[in-house]
């Protein structure tokens, strides 16, 4: 922890109170704080406050870092050094010496006593301006044995979704599948969600598995259980096809909170409205890996993984939902009347108003297939075609990108090299205001790129939680529970 300017003596005769009696010159007792101190929720950083003033302190000598978020200093912790014999309280409750939690993102005032003399003190907490150039590493988060991570922004906290795959036996290959949930206040500091579900028997998602925030709830949607069994016991997901165990998906994976702690399965709910009839959704729908999202109002899954003869290969899944129960197919229409679909693997994104896709491949890896097409839609539905290849970003496929819908900052993903077929990780950052033009902006050289990273904009703070750090196999590009994540968490000023 870091206490600068802890007391100024100098400055506590500002904050005295002086009173002469009528029949004595004895001075009356000093009346207020020497110093305070404010530490954000969730973190270990500690910032000085001193008397700049009479019944005024802040940390203008010692500001909050620009990346705190609002969330953090609206329950930080407020700690007063009095003047001799003074009790502080705040909102009627004295503060004891461990502190209180207070609201630090407006002024806070605080009533010093000292015998029948009461003084109300506003202690003013000052943000530096002076955001850190470029991309900046914030932390490093164990990666051991994981295979699959995605993260969102919810009600104040950051949420880490992980999948972690053990050996339990290296001679039969048996391995234990952990789904684990963390939170964190800051983006520094996380601690384990200890979450339930109430379904009997039952984990959040699986490998592939997308965190999204709609409608003020927490949803994890999809994932697949194809490399170990779950803490129940609850085998991998396979299926006997006559040639041996292969791969297949059984259920449909979609799962709620309004807290970030307590989800509720939406298996038996959700259901799939398709040539005018109401059915349980089905679970091929189920598609790992796929892009989630939401634009205006409705949530929207495309595109991922699914399994035909044991075999994970691209789905062409599009579909959408108002309410979180009730999907329905998206028949996306392009106005050049061609009959396609959009990329697999592609980016999305919202810029000026409209939903943007960036990229991607259709069917396999070659490089006939892989794209930089820049397609958009005001709908959802109905999509032009702006660009059949965007100006200064290569073909990337699983790339990520966030957007405050002026500006749009593209992270990661993969390429093809000159040879067009020597896949490469892309270590460099884009920027575009229209989502056709591309420039390159400065990286710093510890940033090495990801394949499906994770982006994200809390106030003005760009987030970077790093994805997939290994090149793809196979055609069909999927992580495999061989490849490495590297943990590490960055952030930037959005401009």
């Amino acid at each position: 922890m870091k206490l600068r300017n802890l007391l100024l003596f100098a400055a506590v005769a500002a904050l005295t109170f002086t009173a002469c009696s009528s029949d004595s010159d004895e001075e009356a007792p000093a009346v207020g704080l020497t110093a305070a101190t404010i530490t954000p929720a969730g973190s270990s950083v500690v910032y000085t406050m001193s008397p700049v003033g009479e019944d005024v302190l802040n940390n203008s000598a010692d500001p909050v870092a620009w990346d705190v978020t609002d969330a953090a200093l609206a329950e930080a912790v407020l700690k007063v050094s009095p003047t001799l014999n003074t009790t502080v309280s705040y909102n009627g409750t004295a503060i004891p010496e461990n502190g209180i939690i207070v609201d630090a993102t407006k002024p806070i005032v605080v009533q010093a006593v000292n015998g029948s003399i009461t003084r109300d003190i506003t202690l003013n907490v000052i943000r530096t301006t002076e955001a850190a150039e470029g991309l900046t590493k914030k932390a490093t988060l164990d990666a051991t044995n994981v295979i699959w991570r995605d993260f969102a922004y919810f009600k104040g906290k950051f949420y880490g979704f992980y999948v972690k795959n053990t050996i339990t036996n290296a001679e039969t290959g048996d391995a234990l599948e952990e789904y684990l949930l963390m939170s964190s206040t800051d983006g520094v500091t996380w601690s384990d969600v200890d979450y339930t579900i109430d379904a009997e028997n039952e984990v959040l998602g699986g490998e592939g598995a997308r965190l999204v925030v709609f409608k003020d709830k927490l949803y994890v949607l999809t994932g697949q259980r194809i490399s170990g069994k779950d803490k129940y016991g609850n085998d991998i997901e396979a299926d006997d096809w006559g040639w041996g165990p292969l791969n297949s998906i059984f259920k449909w994976r979609e799962y709620e909170s309004t807290d970030g702690v307590n989800f509720k399965s939406l298996e038996a709910e959700a259901q799939l409205y398709k040539d005018e009839q109401t059915k349980t959704i089905p679970s091929y729908l189920n598609t790992p890996f796929s892009n989630v999202f939401v634009f205006k109002n409705l949530m929207y899954i495309q595109g991922g993984y699914s399994f035909a003869m044991g075999q994970q290969q691209t789905d062409r899944n599009f579909i959408v939902t108002a309410d979180g129960l009730q999907w329905e197919p998206v028949n996306a229409t392009f106005t050049d009347g061609a009959t396609q679909v959009l990329p697999n693997n592609s980016t999305i994104f919202e810029l000026n108003g409209k939903l943007f896709s960036v990229g991607g491949y259709r069917n396999f890896i070659t490089a006939d297939n892989v794209t930089s097409a820049v397609y958009t839609t005001a709908d959802g539905t109905n999509w032009d075609t702006v660009a059949e290849a965007a100006e200064g970003l290569p073909a990337l496929y699983q790339a990520t990108a966030v957007s405050n819908g002026e500006i749009v900052y593209l992270f990661g993903g993969e390429y093809l090299d000159e040879d067009g077929v020597t896949r490469m990780i892309n270590n460099k950052i884009y920027r575009s205001t229209d989502g056709v033009q591309w420039t390159e902006v400065a990286a710093p050289s510890a940033y090495a790129g990801t394949r499906f990273a994770k982006a994200m904009l809390v106030g003005n703070v760009l987030w970077l939680f790093d994805g997939d750090g290994s090149v793809s196999q196979g055609s069909y590009p999927a992580p495999q529970p061989t490849d490495t994540y590297p943990g590490n968490i960055w952030n930037t000023a959005l401009k």
